[in-house]
């Protein structure tokens, strides 16, 4: 069978609230309004956690009139936990290696061919997405050295491809692109220096969504800006409360085609 939500959720934290009541929850609000969803993604996603489980999802033959794409701060704590390992090994925050992964280094030019070898050839067993996500944050045993690496290894080339994709999917399976940036409390950010750090790539990131849109003359819901002085929307430092819901419910709402 076809699963056919009007809206595909993909996103972390902005729409992971296990925290909340389900009365008090984006989903349940958006689901008032007779507006079928999708919310599919797990604690943790970067954003290419986000475009592989999209991947995954349609070729499980889901079909979705609108895509909300949101920014993550993932993309940033995925670099700055880079030093720590779980009891197993693996990462607290491991990216997809694209060596190993479904996408091929590519000119866009072929893009058309690339996206004929996503659905083709991409086996669901190349990968467990769970298996890839964060236990905790070792915030106190953070230090200069994960900042420099963050430094160093932060590449908004790495974003931009990911939104090149996104955006060439969208157009071929006639999905309504939405692209969204990421709030924060702002007096919760920059309590401590890791959090300003975070704060400092989060920005860039959310500035990198900004100008893909205008560019490219997709539809973007400015989070980070809508939420800058409504902190009494957020119940902590990156999670929405009901009052915030509410209102990213309205501006969802205006950005989804009929």
């Amino acid at each position: 069978s076809t699963l056919k939500p009007k809206l595909y959720l993909s996103g972390d934290c902005n729409f992971f609230e296990f925290d909340l009541n389900m009365r008090e929850t984006l989903a349940y609000n958006l689901e008032k309004k007779n507006i079928s969803i999708l919310n599919p993604s797990c604690p943790h996603y970067s954003i290419l956690h986000q475009l592989n489980r999209l991947t995954f999802d349609l070729k499980r033959n889901i079909k979705t009139k609108n895509l909300l794409f949101s920014a993550s701060v993932n993309d940033v704590l995925l670099l700055l936990n880079n030093n720590y390992s779980k009891s197993d090994g693996s990462n607290f925050y491991k990216p997809f290696d694209f060596s190993n992964n479904l996408f091929p280094k590519i000119n866009f030019f072929y893009l058309r061919y690339f996206l004929f070898y996503i659905f083709r050839n991409y086996k669901r067993s190349t990968y467990n997405l769970e298996d890839n996500m964060i236990i905790k944050t070792p915030w106190n045993d953070l230090n200069y050295k994960n900042f420099k690496i963050m430094e160093n290894s932060f590449n908004s080339s790495n974003i931009l491809d990911t939104l090149k994709i996104v955006k060439f999917i969208c157009k071929e399976k006639k999905i309504n692109l939405i692209l969204s940036t990421f709030a924060v409390k702002q007096s919760e950010m920059e309590k401590y220096n890791h959090r300003r750090k975070i704060l400092y790539y989060l920005k860039k990131i959310n500035n990198i969504f900004r100008i893909f849109a205008y560019d490219n003359n997709i539809k973007l819901i400015d989070f980070e800006k809508i939420f800058r002085n409504k902190e009494c929307c957020m119940r902590n430092k990156w999670d929405y409360n009901f009052k915030g819901n509410k209102i990213r419910c309205f501006e969802i709402l205006k950005n989804l085609r009929n």
